[in-house]
């Protein structure tokens, strides 16, 4: 009985720290002095937790529906030399224009052949519909 009682305290443990780190959004630093342990056993125990199955991370790539939309657009605008397909997760113009804004930056930063012909597309992705930005 003793070993389940640990095992249950242990469990126990995994959960309040990454509900804490996760959920709360407490920085590793701030739940090791909390709980007066040290940053680096916080670590050990979100990715135990993680191992545990008790923390699950789904990621939602919308990369195949970003290549159908890609081919789509260069069909439909041929003289296009680039295109870049930005996802959308916020409905708010002002955020959605924010995120347009550093994707063409990062893109035209790193691509000088796009700077210099001026022949680029930007599209936006919102959910399952486009919305085109010139």
């Amino acid at each position: 009985m003793h070993i389940c009682a640990i095992m249950d305290e242990k469990r126990f443990k995994l959960i309040e720290v990454a509900k804490a780190y996760f959920l709360e959004s407490h920085t590793q630093a701030e739940i090791a002095q909390q709980l007066g342990i040290s940053r680096s056993q916080v670590s050990r125990y979100l990715t135990e937790a993680r191992d545990q199955g008790i923390v699950q991370i789904r990621i939602i790539d919308e990369t195949s529906q970003t290549s159908d939309i890609n081919q789509v657009l260069e069909k439909r605008y041929p003289h296009l030399k680039h295109i870049l397909i930005t996802p959308i997760f916020e409905q708010a113009p002002e955020i959605i224009r924010a995120n347009i804004g550093r994707y063409a930056a990062n893109f035209f930063g790193r691509n000088s052949a796009a700077r210099s012909t001026g022949n680029s597309g930007l599209w936006t992705h919102i959910g399952s519909h486009g919305q085109s930005t010139a």
